[in-house]
């Protein structure tokens, strides 16, 4: 029996022992583990890629971005089950303030959509739930076959239902290709498909006298659009280069509203085609070309008796010639100008958008930024049109027959960044108001030709060992009455995190709170994307005022790898809207990254 042993030790273990090493040898696979330089995207706003996966600990921007639309808006909150945006004078997002006759998708425009590169398929899996059963899920892959073609699906849906007074529904589907030839650079060609529908119902007590009525408030919104766009090289000599570009965006939308027994609709097509011609001599880009607008919209409504329709059809078509300058001309100064001149009817040209900005170098950690802009009888500008209150305070029976239309915008924006830690912007503008009637309008609402905004925003950033002070102070104001044209002069986000890393960083912790403010306005209700654009049959109310006290978000973060979850009390202190606790909520979520 020991001879045995000594045998099985002496022959079987060391045959075993060698053979365990050469299939180590043969079989070794080298593991992946992805950074962020290999996952980016891109956009035609800012046609340089940037990374997009945080593959090393949180930002409180993404923290803030993980909602349906996936964007940070400073300035948007959510109250009682419904979306609370407090309007702003900055570009980002003053479309919330200024009510825009025919839609312009802040969040989803075609220059804001994400093109990607990845190096290995990557998928995202989202979902969140809070306490007002407000649930929000998404999909997202993105896969590029080689080097040259890459494509991406994507898609998020909301859905809330609070028997029997409240109920809302919102699905976005957006997909996008793109394909280059990384060869010799010669042609490009990218575009997307994106479906957006919106549905909401709603409660509404109204008290006529004695009587108590009971209705709810129907709407609707289905907007699609495709858009594709390609550029290709024609000629290019030593330092010099043209291109040629040309694109096709198809979008149509449709509104339904049924208020009241009445029911409001919009019908929406616009058709637009454009060709540029594109010069390159090192730095220096030049950029010519036209613009081929179609736009055709049905309006009409129908009363209680659904026997009357009253049709407003309109038939727009635009001829626009845009040109684009970027000139580096030093090492300190770089220039940018961006022209369009719009003709109504192919007739002598009546409208005008134009912008210059200014980029300044200092050292290599200032950059300063300055920024005109002038718009003159613009169709599809950020401005139309703003509408005023009528002293009746029946929201059902105003018709907004007086529309208040700016035709002439005139912005100057002053902007300093030092170390991508702190940012300073001062904004000035100066809308011109058109009179339909000048002495009824006058008389009438003693309104001002000329309407004026002023802003100030502050961000700073400080990293502190392992927390971080993240704060945003914004100080607007304007010469409007306040009913007219309600904003907050001041609003403030304070956020205080504290990240840390444990288990050889496979966990990851980030928690903080948040502390928000805005002082008192009177608000109006807006409901994305339903109040983005108007007509003059909907009804507006006189608003509340809110605001003048501050409330908490608190937040705990844990990442697993490569998966997120969420935790988070906000609205802590929040009761503007009904006076109550209500608007204090708990939510829960989580996001994992597949295949990286």
């Amino acid at each position: 029996m020991k001879i045995f042993i000594l045998v099985f030790l002496l022959y079987i273990f060391p045959y075993n022992k060698k053979e365990i090493i050469d299939i180590s040898k043969k079989n070794s696979i080298e593991e992946y583990h992805p950074i962020d330089q290999d996952y980016k995207f891109w956009t035609e706003k800012k046609n340089f890629k940037k990374t997009f996966l945080d593959t090393k600990s949180f930002s409180i921007k993404k923290y803030y971005s993980h909602n349906f639309f996936k964007h940070d808006d400073f300035g948007s909150f959510y109250s009682n089950g419904q979306n609370l945006f407090i309007p702003i004078n900055t570009e980002k997002i003053s479309l919330f303030s200024k009510k825009m006759f025919l839609f312009k998708d802040p969040f989803f425009s075609c220059e804001k959509i994400q093109y990607f590169d990845v190096k290995t398929p990557t998928s995202e899996i989202f979902y969140s739930k809070n306490s007002f059963k407000e649930k929000i899920s998404g999909f997202f892959f993105s896969q590029s076959p080689n080097e040259n073609t890459n494509y991406s699906i994507e898609y998020r849906n909301l859905n809330h239902k609070n028997e029997p007074n409240f109920e809302k529904n919102q699905k976005i589907f957006l997909t996008t290709f793109s394909y280059q030839d990384k060869d010799n650079y010669s042609y490009k060609l990218w575009g997307h498909y994106i479906l957006q529908k919106f549905d909401l119902k709603e409660e509404i007590i109204k008290k006529w006298n004695i009587r108590k009525n009971i209705f709810f408030d129907k709407k609707k919104f289905i907007y699609n659009r495709f858009y594709i766009n390609f550029i290709q090289k024609i000629k290019e000599n030593r330092n010099k280069s043209f291109f040629l570009k040309t694109y096709i965006e198809y979008e149509k939308y449709s509104k339904d509203h049924l208020i009241y027994y009445k029911k409001n609709k919009i019908n929406h097509f616009h058709l637009k085609n454009g060709l540029f011609l594109i010069f390159n001599q090192k730095k220096f880009n030049l950029e010519i070309g036209s613009i081929l607008d179609k736009i055709y919209y049905e309006l009409f409504s129908i009363n209680e008796y659904n026997t009357k329709i009253i049709p407003k059809n309109k038939y727009i078509k635009n001829f626009s010639i845009e040109t684009k300058i970027n000139y580096p001309i030093n090492n300190i100064f770089k220039f940018h100008s961006n022209v369009k001149w719009m003709m109504d009817n192919f007739k002598k040209p009546t409208s005008l958008q134009g912008k210059i900005i200014l980029n300044t170098f200092f050292l290599s950690k200032i950059n300063f930024l300055t920024q005109l802009k002038i718009y003159k009888n613009t169709i599809n500008s950020d401005f139309i049109p703003i509408y005023l209150l009528l002293k009746n305070k029946d929201c059902y029976n105003n018709q907004r027959k007086n529309m208040l239309l700016f035709n002439k915008e005139q912005t100057i924006d002053f902007s300093l960044f030092y170390d991508k830690n702190y940012h300073i912007s001062f904004f000035i503008s100066r809308l011109d108001h058109v009179f339909q009637n000048k002495t009824e309008e006058m008389e009438k609402f003693l309104y001002r030709k000329s309407l004026k905004l002023y802003s100030l925003k502050l961000t700073t950033i400080h990293d502190i060992w392992k927390f971080q002070l993240h704060n945003t102070f914004l100080y607007q104001k304007n010469n409007s009455d306040p009913f007219i044209f309600p904003i907050p002069n001041f609003l403030s986000r304070n956020t205080i995190s504290y990240k840390d890393n444990y288990f050889n960083k496979a966990l990851s912790m980030q928690t903080g709170f948040s502390i928000h403010y805005f002082s008192n306005f009177y608000y109006k209700k807006i409901n994305y994307p339903f109040d983005l654009h108007s007509f003059s049959s909907e009804k507006e109310c006189f608003p509340n005022k809110i605001g003048g006290n501050p409330f908490i978000d608190y937040f705990l973060n844990l990442k697993i790898y490569k998966t997120v979850f969420y935790l988070s009390i906000q609205n802590i202190g929040l009761n503007y809207i009904s006076k109550n606790n209500k608007e204090l909520f708990i939510k829960i979520g989580f996001l994992w990254n597949l295949f990286t």
